[in-house]
């Protein structure tokens, strides 16, 4: 990720693309009594960590910087936006983990999230 004159992040402009299997598929497409449906909540994921801009910074006063297909999150956020529980927010995280679609590290008092993703990149 390159930085502006305000250390800020600025996002890339390499293409991105996402390998889903008929298993991850048929996970995404399962039905949800939820407000946002799970592959909503993916795609919602996905679009977060390709535009990813700031540099996080915990209220423990130490700072992470996301790369490029990561992205700091919040339980209690994710539920709100997604109208789900905490606890259902949680698990889809960790069944999208099982499947390999991200994979999850806690990094400062927060988590950190990295999209599994390929680059359409001839240096990668």
């Amino acid at each position: 990720m390159t930085k502006n004159k305000n250390n800020h992040q600025i996002p890339h402009t390499v293409t991105w693309r996402v390998r889903l299997t008929p298993e991850m598929l048929n996970h995404l497409a399962g039905p949800t009594t939820f407000r946002a449906s799970k592959l909503d909540a993916y795609l919602n994921l996905l679009h977060d960590a390709a535009v990813a801009t700031a540099i996080y910074e915990s209220a423990y006063g130490q700072t992470v910087n996301p790369e490029a297909g990561q992205l700091v999150i919040s339980i209690t956020n994710l539920a709100k936006r997604w109208g789900w529980s905490r606890g259902i927010v949680r698990k889809f995280l960790d069944q999208l983990e099982t499947l390999c679609m991200l994979s999850k590290t806690q990094a400062s008092g927060c988590t950190l999230v990295t999209m599994t993703t390929e680059r359409d990149d001839a240096k990668y």
